[in-house]
């Protein structure tokens, strides 16, 4: 069986670590800023979630979910840039001795949001052949 909790959860963490390295630029390093950017972009969840839709939805709601799925990925690729931009007239400023600029803020961002994800995904996700023992999920 293919358990999806397991490698989806290695994912998050790894775009979590990743994220938390891109903030390391903001101490000259770009051996972390290379390391992050590799660990964020090399891979990922996308397989992940188009196995699941092949596996668990049945074939004829397969086409609405693989449209939702591609709808998210391409809104998260044009949120970033968005969310860059508005950061950029921020002043810097200081959180426990780490310095907050305009170009390390949104990955700030996004290890919260990665932390906050991984935990409710974590306590809230459940392998469907762990909750019913079906091969399909009919939705």
């Amino acid at each position: 069986f293919f358990f999806f909790k397991q490698k989806t959860a290695y994912e998050m963490l790894r775009s979590l670590v990743g994220s938390e390295m891109c903030i390391r630029d903001s101490f000259n390093s770009l051996l972390f800023l290379i390391i992050g950017k590799i660990l964020m972009g090399v891979g990922g969840a996308r397989l992940l979630a188009r196995k699941y839709v092949a596996i668990n939805i049945i074939d004829s709601a397969k086409t609405k979910y693989a449209s939702f799925y591609v709808f998210f990925c391409a809104f998260g690729l044009t949120m970033g840039p968005a969310m860059a931009s508005m950061f950029e007239y921020l002043p810097e400023f200081s959180v426990f001795s780490m310095q907050i600029k305009s170009f390390n803020l949104p990955a700030w961002v996004m290890v919260f949001a990665w932390a906050i994800f991984l935990v409710v995904f974590l306590i809230k996700f459940q392998d469907p052949y762990k909750l019913n023992n079906l091969s399909l999920i009919h939705i």
